[in-house]
């Protein structure tokens, strides 16, 4: 996998996802930064932790009844790297489907539980049984075409 130029911060962005990915925490180190896309999902979205007083100052951009704040969107366009769960019934745009701007790095198999309806293969893998009556999803870390070579 080829990163940006090591000056430049790494934007991993993710959409409806964010709540499987909800953290920075897990990223490599400060170069990295998670950000988010809009997606169907219409409420209060993570904030990245404030590193001076963090625990001490009142964040900014917050609401007590989960409304939308729409500071937390970043452009897609803007991102290098994108993680998303691509269903087939998804509302949300089919971003590994679009070849011309994504780049396919990793995909792998994530069950869909809205076309995996016996309960019992959902909960417990049995070999055979589970692969012949649950359905998969792509789970995909696309790389931003336009992004892939910049130098900064």
């Amino acid at each position: 996998m080829h990163l940006p130029h090591s000056r430049v911060t790494v934007r991993i962005c993710v959409g409806k996802e964010w709540y499987r990915f909800p953290s920075s925490f897990f990223l490599p180190s400060a170069r990295y930064e998670l950000s988010f896309i809009e997606s169907g999902f219409k409420g209060l979205l993570p904030k990245p932790f404030e590193l001076i007083n963090g625990t001490s100052v009142i964040p900014t951009e917050m609401n007590d009844q989960n409304r939308e704040e729409p500071s937390r969107y970043v452009p897609v366009s803007t991102c290098h790297y994108l993680i998303d769960l691509d269903l087939p019934h998804q509302s949300e745009p089919h971003y590994a489907a679009d070849s011309q701007h994504w780049e396919t790095l990793l995909a792998v198999p994530f069950l869909d539980a809205h076309h995996s309806p016996k309960q019992l293969y959902r909960a417990l893998w049995v070999p055979t049984l589970s692969e012949h009556y649950n359905a998969y999803a792509p789970y995909v870390l696309l790389a931003n075409k336009a992004l892939r070579g910049a130098k900064h």
